[in-house]
């Protein structure tokens, strides 16, 4: 069986965080996006930070 070992980078962690819930406060106070168009944004969020070299 292989094991594979995962690397967290915490300040991307963060950063992703802040971002993911700014925009969550922002849709509950707005009601503009649904629930589809909010998993899309994350996982934008989440794809973008990770690229990011810092």
């Amino acid at each position: 069986m292989m094991e594979y070992k995962i690397e967290i980078d915490n300040e991307k962690l963060e950063k992703m965080k802040i971002r993911i819930l700014k925009l969550e406060k922002q849709n509950l106070k707005t009601k503009e996006k649904n629930e589809a168009t909010m998993i899309s944004e994350i996982k934008t969020i989440i794809v973008e930070e990770s690229k990011r070299n810092y």
